[in-house]
């Protein structure tokens, strides 16, 4: 009676626990053997379920076995701009440790101006940086091996990536040279009561139009590692870049800086266009953030 009533205390708890998992939505670890298909992020080394809420573009996802994806050391599962988030398959344990960026592989190697020009490595698609085409296209090994260099701490979190960029895609990064004001002007408040010279108009545009670009997010060679970075990235448009060139245009009418705007809206339309769905998540879940 003692072992029977001990079974019956077992199976009612193992039943409760199952309901209270479920309700929580909560995947049992059962549930998550080696042979589940997962979907490749295109832009990190990284796998989700097929009913994952972060999982984007599904249909245009590579697929693998969780076992495979194991195997080779990608992340499980994991959401955010660095994966500190476990939004799917938390029932799985790992049976091979996580990926590192390999010393032959190709990223960013940022020129740090303000440390005196020691070199940073990124993995392309670095949420915590835009490159410049002065930047270098290095291996983390050779960029160790300069003096002082070191490898982004977001980076070594986040692991490897897939993403590249074309040549052509590089040459249209701004150039980190600072602005030059011509020699001998000095900067004074336009007047209240008339128009500048213009002179001065053309100097507030060359100004305005020096370096960074209206696009924020780079485009790579897999146009779904595109849109992976597009989600991520904190804000829908770079705000404070569109507002200076709306202000600049809206004040001189040069042609441009409507250019500039355009180009930008022209790359956000196509996103929008192209991968609908994306775009809804982002506008529905800004950075992950679940709507309750």
């Amino acid at each position: 009676m003692k072992m029977e009533f001990r079974s019956s205390m077992i199976r009612g708890f193992t039943l409760l626990l199952t309901a209270v998992c479920l309700t929580a939505g909560i995947p049992e670890a059962s549930a998550q053997d080696a042979s589940t298909t997962v979907y490749v992020d295109a832009l990190w080394c990284r796998v989700h379920a097929a009913d994952c809420p972060h999982l984007i573009l599904k249909e245009q996802k590579q697929t693998m076995t969780l076992g495979e994806a194991d195997q080779l050391g990608y992340r499980i599962g994991e959401s955010g701009q660095s994966g500190r988030t476990d939004c799917c398959l938390t029932g799985y344990t790992r049976q091979h440790p996580l990926a590192v960026t390999s010393n032959d592989a190709i990223g960013v190697a940022e020129v740090r101006v303000d440390a005196g020009g020691v070199l940073k490595y990124h993995v392309h698609g670095c949420h915590r940086f835009t490159p410049d085409r002065d930047d270098y296209r290095m291996t983390l090994a050779d960029t160790l091996a300069t003096p002082g260099a070191y490898h982004c701490e977001h980076c070594i979190e986040r692991g490897p990536g897939f993403a590249q960029m074309t040549q052509a895609e590089w040459d249209k990064l701004p150039s980190h040279a600072p602005w030059e004001a011509p020699l001998g002007w000095a900067p004074s408040p336009f007047p209240i009561s008339s128009y500048p010279e213009q002179s001065e108009i053309d100097i507030l545009l060359s100004e305005t139009l020096h370096g960074d670009i209206g696009i924020q997010e780079r485009t790579f060679i897999n146009p779904v590692a595109t849109v992976d970075n597009f989600v991520i990235m904190r804000f829908f448009f770079p705000v404070h870049r569109w507002l200076d060139l709306y202000q600049a245009y809206r004040s001189t009418g040069d042609t441009d800086v409507l250019e500039q705007l355009r180009g930008s809206a022209r790359h956000y339309n196509t996103i929008s266009t192209n991968y609908l769905s994306a775009a809804q998540y982002k506008a529905r879940v800004p950075e992950g953030l679940e709507i309750l």
